[in-house]
């Protein structure tokens, strides 16, 4: 059992659901917070930072858990992204934000 591969979103499915968190209908709440869960790719983890670095999605806390083994041991993040460390760094976010 468990996961034994994945196939990650498009960087503009990512961007395009980052970007209905903050708008929309008027009177809609609005996040107080963001978490993300498994990236997939490098490319997906720097757009991430990127967008979570600039208003308004930089005015939030945020935790990112990029999810790199299933309980299987299977990877869920490409080799490229798994030899990236330092994600905060060139995040420029909070403690909260850590790999």
């Amino acid at each position: 059992g468990g996961a034994r591969g994945f196939e990650p979103a498009s960087e503009a499915m990512l961007l395009a659901q980052l970007d209905a968190l903050v708008s929309g209908p008027a009177g809609r709440e609005r996040p107080r917070a963001v978490k993300t869960g498994m990236l997939g790719t490098a490319a997906l983890a720097r757009a991430l930072a990127a967008r979570l670095a600039a208003p308004p999605l930089s005015r939030l806390p945020a935790v990112v858990d990029p999810v790199l083994l299933a309980s299987s041991g299977a990877p869920l993040l490409d080799p490229t992204g798994a030899r990236k460390p330092g994600w905060r760094a060139r995040s420029g976010r909070s403690p909260e934000c850590r790999p």
